[in-house]
């Protein structure tokens, strides 16, 4: 495992939209525009948590970054 790092939840959160974002298209409709982040948030947040428990988990195993309170370092050794 990498060195241990601790991010806050908002920085997970944040880290987690810009993959969202960055992945998939931008969608632009009467003149506004909403980010794939903001979609699957607002569509289906069930899905939405879910996949970002999936990413808090591979921050947690691949980055060696944990959120105090949601990963924890001994779950993963």
């Amino acid at each position: 495992m990498n060195e241990i790092t601790w991010v806050t939840l908002e920085e997970a959160n944040e880290a987690f939209n810009e993959l969202l974002d960055d992945t998939y298209a931008v969608f632009e409709f009467g003149g506004a525009t909403y980010y794939p982040s903001q979609i699957l948030e607002a569509v289906d947040p069930q899905h939405y948590e879910i996949a970002l428990d999936e990413h808090l988990s591979y921050m947690a195993e691949e980055m060696g970054q944990f959120v105090k309170g949601v990963t924890d370092p001994e779950d993963y050794k």
